[in-house]
C-alpha cells in the first residue's frame, strides 16, 4: 500500500510543479494517457495527461486521482474481504493505466456514486 501512496504522492507533487497549459479542457482531444507501469512512467505521462490543462482543471483532475486511490480501496477491501493491501494496490493501479483526463474524471464520480450508496 505504501508504493501506491509514494506513487501517486510523487505524482501529485509532480502535477503540482506542472506550469499552466493552453486551456484545453479534460475532454479535449489530447490522447495522452496515464502510464502505471513504474514510478518514471507514471510522472511522464501525469506531465503529458495535465500539459493542455489549466490550473482549475490540474486541481480538479488531482483531486479526482486522489478520489480514485481513496474510494477504490475502500471498495475494493470492503467487497472483497481477504484482498491484500498490494492486491487492491495492483487493481487500482491496473484500473489508472491508459486512461485519459477524461476517463479519470469519469472514474472519480462512477468511485463517488458508488460510496453514496
Amino acid at each position: 500500500m505504501t508504493n501506491l501512496v509514494k506513487l501517486l504522492t510523487a505524482g501529485l507533487l509532480a502535477l503540482s510543479l506542472v506550469g499552466c497549459g493552453d486551456g484545453l479542457s479534460l475532454g479535449g482531444s489530447s490522447a495522452a494517457r496515464l502510464d502505471t507501469s513504474s514510478e518514471q512512467a507514471y510522472e511522464a505521462s501525469l506531465k503529458e495527461v495535465t500539459a493542455p490543462m489549466t490550473a482549475a482543471e490540474k486541481r480538479q483532475f488531482q483531486a479526482d486521482l486522489s478520489n480514485i486511490v481513496v474510494s477504490a480501496q475502500l471498495v475494493k477491501m470492503s467487497s472483497s474481504g481477504n484482498a491484500s493491501p498490494d492486491e487492491v494496490q495492483a487493481e487500482v493501479l491496473a484500473e489508472l493505466d491508459g486512461k485519459t483526463a477524461k476517463q479519470v474524471s469519469d472514474m472519480a464520480k462512477k468511485y463517488r456514486e458508488q460510496l453514496s450508496n
